[in-house]
């Protein structure tokens, strides 16, 4: 399973290596927090995965284009119904890793509610090298 993982994000990085991109995960959770949930996503801007237009996209892991999306996340392995779903309007920035889950709002038994939490942005170092020499070679063209 996790080759296949390393492989979809082979192809995907691949694929976007020749302009900025954002990447986005869902495989982590505060593991000192009960109350945060994996969640797995549905839908980016609509679409269902694996669908073309440059939006690949696994259970885990997400490669998009920087600028606003509408995600559909589901609550992944809680006892909540898979069909609460919620949606997430994310204005990716360019070159940033996003950890997206889902945070309980209640105790979870009598009445389960949950809302979207991004708990971490970090730098995608790859991408940051790909857009200085973008920029470096744009500055060169102007010149």
């Amino acid at each position: 399973m996790n080759k296949y993982i390393v492989l979809i994000l082979c192809v995907l990085l691949t694929s976007c290596a020749s302009q900025p991109y954002s990447v986005i995960k869902f495989d982590r959770v505060v593991s000192s927090d009960e109350n945060n949930i994996a969640v797995a996503i549905r839908r980016i801007d609509g679409r269902e995965k694996f669908e073309q237009n440059n939006r690949r996209f696994s259970d885990n892991l997400a490669v998009i284009e920087p600028g606003e999306h509408v995600l559909e996340l589901m609550p992944r392995y809680h006892s909540i119904t898979r069909k609460n779903k919620r949606t997430l309007l994310l204005n990716a920035k360019p070159c940033i890793r996003y950890f997206i889950t889902g945070q309980l709002l209640s105790d979870g038994r009598l009445k389960p509610d949950w809302q979207p939490r991004i708990i971490m942005e970090e730098p995608i170092k790859h991408c940051e090298s790909l857009v200085n020499e973008q920029d470096k070679k744009n500055t060169k063209d102007k010149s």
